[in-house]
């Protein structure tokens, strides 16, 4: 399942607290069609099932042996945008300074998504407003893109305020959806792009769905004023019925607000008596098709109830075919190959024949794939003459290409090992103990040469300090209040460190810890950075800790789940489950863990660079975000995979045949809100991530930490973790307690 970023519904919440003025500059800016959006969701599973029926060379869609394209004409009709203005042109250079700063908030590294939403119902300065609005559309719904902020790169485009009614803003989101189309279709390691509203709505308008109930003939202009949430919700669940099924095929929308429904869907008239074209459509249900009769629906509606008498009839069709001619220039020269007898060899597929022979209408997109201003008719004629030789879209080579599309994209992890340098081998061999057992008398003399002297402990510390470069534990813990046991046991990782790094030293459940993965734990307050990231096996052995307090405590029940776990999630999340029982015990005992706890703790690490904290808490039916980096990123596309990944394997068990105890009454996590949490302490280091992870973990009761820290507080906690971990009753290495209480 794809993680998308358009947000109709947080821009509709946003336009429906604007004043009467306020919605007047935004019609006098030639934005109010976009006004009408509803709060409209996005049905995911639904875009990603289009996406692959997406031609990336042509840019077109083939749906049920149909193949159309997004058009301006689409935009229009949709959106209300007009395809007429200056072409939008976005530069890369930096951003002027004095106006990036007017429209940011203070502290803020960008123009936040969040900073405009509580800023734009406030503004009464005209111009300041119609600036912000249409940054705010443009990150929402024209060109969202994967992060939490608009870029800094559009501000050129509102700086003069009477210029932005003249733009292109129809082109402009097209080329955008149909650009990010194309970058998810031939790379799915970035998330979907663009603007899905109107990629969501084409495809219920053109494909109409039959028993939905949804009267089509009656929808008002723009379209997307007549998708709220509860048609987009139902059609989108009939369509996952039906399987692509439709029962009408619309081959061009028709966006005139004026008309009324005369009771068919296939007959609207305009007020006052002028002409205007209806919806041509295909209907492929239920009909029996001539195979040698090819049926052309050019104002069908016209022609069909026209007078008897050949002079009229002839006369309306002249006058059909000339206003479609100005509509749309580019049939001028599919007329002119018509005339001329050529059909057949042209590349705009005048005729397309499906599985049973049937001929159907197919348009042109030549100007919607150049993203070009509308051709002169010349234009368009050695445009086509040029097309004569050039292949058919859609060949068996294409074909094999696209098919296997999927199998390509599929990425291996390779590790790479390099072998151990000379000196490293004469090193381990140097460092080898012999064995004890003596078989001669002169094995004795052998081991007495070979084993190292007995040193004592002023020595050790001698050696600990030249082979690590660690300093003393008085300099290490300087300045901090710990205990002597504290102390004892960051001593003990020193000298183990020295001798036995590899030496396992902790084992808790599966995570077992040597004196190496706990050097991040001594290291020096001022030392290197890199060296302080904390394992995994750290964050993964707190979590067991965790889990056994909870079993102890029924009253507070919380699971951590390992990072090994967080990562299969999000395979299973990207792959999903299609058929059979993929590692079922593993997803049993996961659902087992997850639906008996009232919330859940999945620590997150991107990319061994940062820990940050993600909470399942399905008493409030929230998606929980506590990040000790106030990142300004799309938490909802960041955490896709994460929550599709639970979302199946928690369907898949509910689905099956086993019976559960649960805690939990919404099942549907796809539908929980995303909500990231503000109120939380900070770090102002590049290496206490996993510490405070931890302590959210520890603290973290849903609302609220039951105890406060801070990053002053890092070294004094790093600190204490060594005897923690070590002194724990889940460690399972006796020998490294007793070593540290002898001390």
């Amino acid at each position: 399942m794809v993680e998308t970023v358009c947000m109709p519904a947080k821009f509709s919440a946003l336009c429906r607290k604007l004043t009467k003025d306020q919605r007047g500059i935004v019609e006098k800016i030639g934005l109010g069609s976009l006004l009408t959006i509803p709060s409209m969701p996005i049905q995911r599973m639904l875009v990603e099932k289009l996406v692959e029926n997406f031609n990336v060379v042509d840019r077109t869609f083939t749906i049920q042996g149909h193949t159309l394209s997004i058009s301006p004409w689409d935009v229009y009709c949709i959106l209300g945008l007009q395809d007429k203005g200056e072409k939008i042109e976005i530069s890369r250079k930096q951003a002027d300074r004095k106006w990036f700063n007017l429209y940011k908030q203070e502290g803020d590294t960008a123009i936040t998504l969040k900073y405009l939403e509580e800023r734009i119902p406030k503004e009464a300065d005209g111009d300041h407003f119609a600036r912000l609005f249409v940054l705010y559309a443009v990150g929402t719904i024209l060109a969202p893109s994967s992060k939490g902020y608009v870029s800094s790169c559009y501000l050129e485009l509102v700086v003069n305020v009477s210029r932005i009614k003249g733009l292109n803003w129809a082109r402009f989101t097209l080329e955008h959806l149909l650009e990010n189309l194309a970058l998810f279709k031939s790379s799915r390691r970035t998330g979907l792009a663009g603007n899905l509203a109107l990629f969501q709505v084409w495809f219920f308008e053109h494909f109409q769905a039959a028993g939905d109930g949804l009267e089509y003939a009656k929808h008002q202009h723009p379209l997307i004023r007549n998708w709220d949430e509860d048609k987009v919700i139902k059609r989108a669940r009939l369509q996952a019925i039906k399987k692509f099924g439709a029962e009408k095929v619309v081959i061009e929308l028709e966006p005139n607000e004026t008309k009324v429904c005369t009771g068919n869907d296939n007959l609207r008239q305009a007020n006052g008596g002028q002409y205007n074209e209806g919806r041509r459509h295909e209907n492929f249900e239920n009909e029996d098709w001539n195979e040698n009769v090819q049926q052309e629906e050019v104002n069908g509606d016209n022609l069909r109830y026209g007078t008897k008498d050949e002079e009229t009839k002839m006369k309306e069709t002249m006058e059909s075919v000339g206003l479609l001619l100005k509509r749309c220039p580019e049939f001028h020269t599919v007329v002119q190959m018509l005339i001329a007898g050529s059909t057949m060899s042209t590349n705009y597929d005048w005729k397309q024949c499906d599985s049973s022979g049937s001929s159907k209408l197919r348009e042109s997109h030549s100007n919607v794939q150049n993203g070009s201003e509308r051709a002169s008719p010349a234009d368009n004629k050695d445009k086509s003459e040029k097309a004569k030789s050039c292949q058919e879209p859609g060949t068996a080579f294409e074909r094999e290409v696209f098919s296997s599309d999927l199998s390509s994209s599929t990425k291996r992890k390779i590790h790479f090992f390099s072998s151990p340098t000379l000196v490293q081998k004469v090193k381990t061999r140097i460092d080898r103990q012999p064995s004890k057992v003596c078989k001669s008398p002169y094995a004795g003399i052998k081991q007495k040469r070979v084993s190292k002297p007995k040193m004592n402990s002023a020595k050790q510390k001698s050696v600990s300090k030249t082979k690590t470069n660690i300093a003393s534990v008085g300099a290490l813990t300087k300045g901090l209040k710990l205990n002597d046991l504290e102390l004892h046991a960051i001593s003990y990782v020193c000298e183990e460190m020295a001798i036995h790094p590899k030496k396992n030293l902790v084992r808790v459940g599966i995570s077992q810890l040597d004196a190496t993965s706990l050097k991040c734990l001594v290291a020096p307050v001022e030392g290197n950075t890199t060296e302080k990231w904390l394992h995994s096996g750290i964050i993964n052995s707190y979590g067991t800790m965790l889990n056994s307090d909870r079993k102890n405590n029924n009253a507070e029940m919380k699971h951590a789940v390992s990072d090994a776990q967080c990562q299969w999630i999000c395979k299973v999340g990207r792959a999903w489950i299609k058929s059979g029982r993929p590692r079922w015990r593993l997803c049993l005992e996961l659902a087992q863990e997850l639906l008996g706890a009232d919330m859940v703790f999945l620590p997150m690490n991107t990319s061994n660079t940062h820990w940050w904290l993600c909470v399942l808490h399905p008493g409030r039916n929230e998606f929980q975000v506590l990040n000790s980096f106030n990142w300004h990123i799309d938490y909802e596309q960041e955490t896709f995979e994460l929550r599709c990944g639970i979302h199946s394997i928690l369907q898949a068990i509910l689905n099956s045949s086993e019976k559960l105890a649960s805690r939990w009454n919404n099942y549907d996590i796809l539908k929980w809100d995303v909500v990231v949490k503000d109120n939380i302490p900070r770090q102002y280091d590049a290496c206490s991530c996993g510490i405070f992870t931890i302590k959210y973990m520890q603290y973290w009761n849903g609302r609220e930490l039951t105890n406060m820290f801070s990053q002053t507080d890092m070294e004094t906690i790093r600190k204490r973790m060594p005897a923690e971990l070590i002194m724990t009753p889940l460690n399972e290495i006796t020998s490294s307690k007793d070593h540290v209480l002898a001390m």
